[in-house]
């Protein structure tokens, strides 16, 4: 199988710097030793997408500023283009001596060229595969040429180069990019017909109707091998929805091909009795559509190698059983980004589908959703109509557990208050995958359902600067180092405080020390209400213990349950109390069994909420009052 290194643990050949994976069939992504690069501003950017789509090519100087700017390119056109050729040069080889031309990044006569083998980018890997398919083809072995042609579409995450051409010429570029993996879907998807192998082809049918869809061969492919697959609803929910596009669009009907693909579901039958297909409820119909409900990564996620390799450890070795894996930690510390994250990197391995939900377990001024509104909001998600969903929670959890039978979905569950929320929406088909982010350890998930425990901390210290550095708008270089240093240091890490405080350092453009007061007010401000969500839900005795805490628990400092007795004279089964409820809502994390501490930004607050005394709280029962 034709496989490209990136931050799933595989690798490939890179520089003496480390192992570099490159990617362009889709968003620009690149990284070294599994950990992903930021590869600078836009237009930089730009350049090297538009370098990686000509791989192997030399770029003429004169190509580059049209490609990039088009028929009106500044004064200082060329000399951009060198910034940004020198600045790429050490991005993809950090140890490169001044003035080398490295290994990848050449000149070429008045131009580059940018060499990327099949180890080291995508669209190298692409046309291998396909190249390596042709070849089975030609000798006889049409088995082998279909896996190899599957495994060259799967290379594909989305539109060559997303939204990044700024130009016409630069998005013909990569439009015919699009053109080429289109016409090898249609290619692979004949040769599956031929071979009576259709079944192993829609998944990639799928996905590049996504990519063309306006492209008739390809929905002509996908509606025929879902007829030849016996997916006769699906085949005919295909056709006509390009009929109506098409109709909508550009004004046209169907063309010969598609019309005749459409010919292929009547001539075809459904599965036999008592066969079911993935995607099936008895009673409730076939699911037309494969759920794509995952937000887009969020744009300034750095670091977190560590956590993200021994995740994926952890759900390689959790197959082919569901594996379910919960980050916890405090408000703040990145969950939801982590998460997002390893969604997105996790997308070939649950063909069938993604499912997302914001179970707004510690959203403000809202109730968290109760179990039966869950569940009611993924199966509308998997296709079905709201009318027929049935009443009840074990009913529905039932059914819900039917839709999700021999499919492989990835499951996101964000922001979840407790285990009793989350039981009934965990899926359990071999192959899927079960991401969760809350503020308390969902221990019980563990016995429960063999759940991966894993608590996010504090980036490294320099994890925390790179953070810092992506909400700064690139432009740490003007700032006083002293500043940035200093904004880590009173940020104390957490990644929600980096990133309010890397905005706010961008407005004063050359950061420094004397602008850091004015920031870090502004930081705290903007921490303190999403810590305030965690305050409102302690109940009296919790909170008057939160607040007694701060002038005694200095950042660092860890306490126990004696200490919590000689501070408030509580008892000690009341004072394990107390610090667990603390810990649930993430406002103190377990240090060591038995010890807890805080962050200096909710010491901070637990201060100003001393002071001011006038945030309400205690909603819920209360413990013995310390």
């Amino acid at each position: 199988m034709t496989t490209v290194a990136r931050n799933t643990g595989e690798t490939g050949t890179g520089d003496a710097s480390g192992t570099l994976s490159l990617q362009i069939l889709g968003p620009l992504r690149l990284w070294r030793d599994g950990v992903e690069l930021d590869a600078g501003p836009r237009m930089q950017r730009c350049a090297l997408a538009l370098l990686l789509a000509r791989v192997g090519n030399p770029v003429s100087m004169s190509e580059m500023v049209g490609l990039l700017w088009g028929d009106v390119p500044p004064l200082s056109a060329v000399n951009t283009v060198h910034k940004y050729v020198g600045a790429l040069r050490r991005l993809l080889e950090p140890d490169l001596r001044t003035r080398s031309s490295g290994r990848w990044l050449l000149r070429s006569g008045s131009g580059y060229r940018l060499d990327a083998s099949p180890d080291m980018l995508d669209l190298s890997a692409f046309r291998r595969a396909a190249s390596d398919a042709r070849l089975s083809l030609a000798e006889g072995d049409g088995d082998a040429s279909l896996r190899r042609s599957v495994d060259a579409l799967r290379l594909w995450h989305g539109p060559a180069g997303d939204d990044l051409a700024e130009t016409p010429v630069a998005q013909a570029v990569f439009t015919a990019l699009d053109r080429e993996y289109l016409q090898w879907a249609v290619e692979t998807g004949e040769l599956a017909r031929k071979l009576s192998r259709s079944h192993l082809v829609l998944d990639p049918l799928w996905q590049a109707t996504a990519i063309g869809p306006l492209h008739e061969p390809v929905h002509a492919e996908l509606v025929a091998n879902l007829a030849l697959a016996g997916h006769r609803s699906e085949a005919l929910s295909a056709y006509r929805s390009i009929r109506s596009r098409l109709a909508d669009e550009l004004g046209i009907a169907p063309s010969p091909l598609l019309r005749s693909a459409y010919q292929l579901i009547g001539a075809t039958r459904e599965p036999a009795a008592g066969r079911s297909r993935p995607g099936s409820a008895r009673g409730y119909g076939p699911l037309h559509e494969r759920p794509a409900q995952l937000p887009p990564r969020l744009p300034f996620f750095v670091g977190r190698a560590d956590i993200l390799s021994d995740v994926m450890r952890l759900i390689s070795s959790s197959r082919p059983e569901p594996a379910i894996v919960a980050f916890d930690g405090m408000p703040g510390v990145g969950k939801t980004a982590l998460a997002l994250h390893l969604a997105h990197t996790l997308l070939p391995d649950c063909p069938d589908g993604q499912l997302h939900l914001d179970l707004r377990g510690f959203a403000e001024d809202a109730h968290p959703l109760t179990p039966e509104t869950a569940l009611r909001e993924l199966i509308s998600g998997l296709g079905v109509d709201p009318r027929r969903i049935p009443q009840g929670r074990q009913a529905m959890a039932g059914l819900y557990r039917t839709l999700l039978r021999d499919r492989r979905v990835l499951v996101v569950l964000d922001d979840a208050r407790d285990v009793d929320q989350l039981h009934d929406l965990l899926p359990g088909s071999r192959g899927s995958i079960a991401l969760i982010t809350s503020r308390p350890r969902m221990t019980a998930l563990r016995t429960a359902v063999g759940a991966h425990l894993v608590p996010v901390g504090l980036p490294a210290r320099h994890e925390a600067r790179a953070h810092l550095a992506t909400h700064f708008g690139g432009r740490m270089g003007d700032a006083d180092p002293r500043a940035i240093d200093a904004l880590v240091e009173r940020c104390d890490r957490l990644p929600l405080a980096l990133a309010y405080a890397g905005v706010g350092a961008a407005a004063h453009g050359d950061l420094q020390l004397r602008d850091t007061a004015e920031v870090l007010r502004s930081v705290e401000a903007s921490v303190s209400e999403t810590l305030a969500r965690s305050y409102r839900e302690l109940s009296p005795a919790a909170a008057c213990l939160f607040r007694s805490l701060a002038p005694a628990l200095e950042p660092g400092d860890d306490i126990g349950a004696e200490d919590v007795s000689a501070l408030t004279a509580a008892s000690a089964p009341a004072a394990r109390t107390l610090l667990t409820e603390l810990n649930h809502v993430g406002l103190l994390q377990a240090s060591r069994p038995g010890r807890h501490q805080w962050h200096a930004l909710v010491r901070t607050y637990a201060a100003n909420v001393t002071a001011a005394a006038s945030i309400p709280v205690g909603a819920g029962a209360s413990p013995a009052s310390p």
